[in-house]
């Protein structure tokens, strides 16, 4: 799959912080609350600077609970995602690829 958009996300408890790039640069930053409204606001953004999550690769850090509201954000919209296991190397991770 040839992603056009990669998409790093920390994770926190009460934040998601967004970097956006493509193959050259940084595309756009943007910090939300690590919720439903925020995830939208990250979409609105997204959209905005003429993204698609379609064509991007989400990826973060397992933190455990407080990854679940994007876990289950990426499911639904079919995003691509990669992050690792818990205790694992970067050879030992997840990726849900979307379609």
């Amino acid at each position: 799959m040839q992603f056009s958009f990669y998409v790093g996300i920390d994770v926190s408890k009460n934040s998601l912080d967004f970097a956006v790039r493509d193959a050259r640069e940084v595309v756009f930053h943007i910090q939300v609350d690590n919720n439903g409204l925020g995830l939208q606001q990250f979409e609105d953004q997204y959209q905005s600077e003429e993204g698609r999550l379609s064509e991007s690769l989400l990826c973060c850090e397992h933190t455990g609970v407080y990854s679940q509201v994007l876990l289950s954000f990426a499911t639904q919209c079919d995003i691509s995602l990669w992050r690792p296991l818990r205790g694992t190397t970067a050879k030992e991770c997840t990726l849900h690829l979307g379609t």
